[in-house]
């Protein structure tokens, strides 16, 4: 048995040694059949160099300060807001809004500084200026409190929908309000 096995593992091991002469002989041809031929690349560029000053954003602040803002505005009355400006957001996934000021003059009876983003699309801009209803607003809202003469929102971090926003600030108090928003936009 042992003399019948010997004479067929030798008969597998030949083909084996065959087949792998027979592969490395293939891989040295082209596609074509031919015999591969060298290849020197002479207008490969060196190796390239790309330098970054300072830190890379991942966020921005922007700023909307010292907006006086008068008394007795109502969340009903938008002809009671001021428009501050616009906030772009695009390419940002979230926002804080951080809202603060100092009152003018001596508050009796409490109320509320309130910042509205309102998104910068045709529709949503005229349903809040005929119907009086906010569709997907950012707000921020700090209370006024009498006898202090400073206030200050809870920053609150909200996710964009939208890439501009309209930005309204609107007081509900008796006092005239110095208002500073801050939206701190980032990833």
């Amino acid at each position: 048995m042992v003399r019948r096995a010997l004479p067929v593992t030798l008969a597998l091991a030949a083909i084996l040694v065959v087949g792998l002469a027979l592969q490395e002989e293939g891989s040295a041809q082209t596609r074509g059949g031919g015999p591969g031929q060298p290849v020197e690349v002479v207008n490969f560029p060196e190796v390239q160099k790309v330098e970054v000053r300072g830190t890379p954003r991942q966020a921005t602040l922007v700023d909307f300060e010292n907006q006086t803002v008068s008394a007795h505005g109502s969340r009903r009355d938008p002809g009671s807001w001021r428009h501050v400006g616009t906030l772009n957001t695009d390419g940002f996934g979230w926002v804080v809004l951080s809202l603060g000021g100092e009152l003018q003059g001596v508050l009796t009876e409490p109320g509320a500084a309130v910042a509205v983003l309102v998104p910068d699309q045709a529709p949503l801009l005229r349903a809040l200026k005929e119907d009086v209803v906010l569709l997907f607003p950012l707000q921020a809202t700090a209370t006024l409190v009498p006898g202090h003469e400073y206030f200050t929102s809870q920053p609150e971090r909200l996710p964009v929908g939208f890439p501009r926003y309209q930005v309204y600030l609107y007081n509900t108090s008796a006092r005239t309000i110095e208002a500073h928003l801050y939206a701190y936009l980032g990833n």
